[in-house]
């Protein structure tokens, strides 16, 4: 019984903590690898709010999982989406972050990506001789590039190539006279940033790298040159890349006007606002069907939560089912324990009976053998024989009365004595015989004029006397000390 109390009272914790939200799974590496590829298409696409909650949200995965690798690869998305929303400081918190944990753990293609990411930030920097933090960018990337080579990670080779381009560039950004040698340096690192990412595919690189090889080309006074390679690129995009074409039509743009060229200027402005507006249109078309999306899944996520809690109902009645099966198996053991103590008693006084009968039994008949030879012989006997052995068949019925006198005498003496030791009251033995009958707490109750909690009470007492542990016990117990 109460194996199945305790088995109960498991399922119900297990029921509550299942409510309570208590219990719930860890990420796998594949589900948290899902969540940044989704912020990473999002910075892709300039959503950097779907980015950000996106890249939160893998954090705090990985965290739970305890997945250090995927932990910094989010602060990395995290970083890369400050950068884009021009919020440098905590850029910069990010990627520190990312490093941390990257060189303590030695992933190496992830501590290049931060100290790329650190490099760019240095880079940005650069809006005064004061502000300037090109040496400190420039011990970054060089690490970041080594790092690269040493692991064959590609990308982040391209992309330390491009910032080393730019930092160099920064070099001579305040400088009446360019410095040939640093000049040339930073076109050597861009075209060999633009090569990695030719030779290996990497075509997300190619929007940056145009940016800064036109940047170092616009510092050389190769204008012309800097509105071919944005033209070019302009007229290898896709048709669907509106957002795309419009940064590259702002630059062209400023390009134009820097030359002199009003006319191609205003095309480009007039080009540029077309693909806003058809960016914008495209992203009215994603939300809708992201509100569609969001409504299947949350008319899904109901339909499961109305299945957990029907679910949980049957778990429920489930146990209660199971309890109450056994409360009545429980009850029907008990009653046929007594059913057999009271048998076992039974015969107990059944024997006692016997044997008292058997012991009376042998006295009378030998005064009833003595009384027959005495009668059929008196005529032979003379009037002092009869008188004798009449006083003599007197004499052993007193002794056989006093022999049967004490042995009971010594039963009762006993049976008195054992009462006395246990300290039982006369309320107590009351209780004791009515339970043997079979009668229930209440019953007795009911026949001793008493509440059911003070039978309850003297039940207990009983036990604590006479050592034992339930109604069966006290039954047997109290037969044993002849009580009943």
């Amino acid at each position: 019984m109460k194996r199945l109390l305790c088995l109960l009272t498991y399922l119900l914790t297990i029921y509550a903590c299942q409510r309570g939200g208590v219990d719930f799974p860890k990420a796998t590496s594949d589900d948290i690898d899902a969540v940044l590829n989704e912020a990473e298409s999002s910075i892709e696409a300039r959503q950097l709010d779907d980015a950000m909650t996106n890249a939160y949200s893998a954090l705090e995965m990985a965290q739970h999982s305890g997945d250090d690798l995927r932990q910094a690869r989010a602060l990395l998305c995290i970083a890369r989406t400050d950068i884009r929303a021009c919020r440098d400081s905590e850029a910069w918190q990010a990627a520190l972050q990312a490093e941390q944990i990257a060189r303590k753990q030695g992933y190496n293609s992830e501590l290049a990506a931060a100290l790329v990411n650190k490099a760019k930030l240095c880079s940005y920097a650069e809006i005064s001789p004061e502000t300037s933090r090109n040496q400190e960018g420039l011990e970054y990337a060089f690490e970041a590039l080594s790092l690269a080579e040493r692991s064959g990670d590609w990308a982040n080779q391209a992309k330390a190539c491009y910032v080393l381009g730019s930092l160099h560039t920064n070099l001579n950004r305040w400088n009446d006279i360019l410095d040939d040698d640093i000049y040339r340096k930073a076109g050597e690192y861009i075209d060999r940033g633009e090569a990695i990412a030719r030779n290996h595919n990497l075509d997300n690189t190619a929007a940056e790298a145009l940016l800064f090889r036109s940047r170092w080309l616009q510092q050389g006074g190769y204008n012309q040159q800097a509105i071919e390679s944005f033209t070019s690129a302009l007229d290898s995009l896709p048709e669907e890349e509106h957002l795309t074409a419009s940064n590259l039509l702002d630059h062209l743009m400023n390009l134009y006007i820097r030359v002199g060229d009003t006319q191609k200027a205003l095309e480009c402005h007039n080009r540029y606002v077309y693909h806003q507006q058809q960016y914008l249109a495209q992203l009215a078309e994603e939300s809708l069907e992201d509100i569609q999306t969001h409504h299947e899944v949350a008319e899904r996520n109901r339909q499961i939560r109305q299945n957990e809690k029907l679910i949980r109902l049957l778990m429920v009645i489930a146990v209660l089912a199971i309890a109450a099966i056994a409360v009545l198996v429980g009850y029907f053991l008990r009653e046929r324990r007594m059913k057999l103590e009271l048998n076992r008693i039974n015969e107990l006084k059944e024997d006692l009976i016997s044997t008292l009968s058997r012991e009376l039994k042998k006295p009378a008949s030998d005064f009833t053998s003595t009384l027959k030879d005495l009668s059929e012989n008196v005529e032979h006997l003379s009037k002092e024989r009869i008188m004798e052995q009449s006083s003599e068949i007197v004499k052993s019925a007193e002794v056989a009365n006093e022999d049967v006198a004490n042995y009971v005498s010594e039963i009762l003496s006993k049976k008195k004595e054992k009462i006395s030791a246990s300290g039982l009251t006369d309320r107590e033995i009351q209780v004791i015989r009515l339970s043997v009958k079979g009668l229930t707490a209440a019953q007795i109750a009911q026949q001793l004029f008493l509440s059911v909690h003070t039978v309850n009470t003297h039940r207990q007492r009983i036990y604590s006397k006479l050592g034992v542990k339930n109604v069966s016990g006290m039954i047997r117990k109290a037969s044993e000390m002849g009580i009943v």
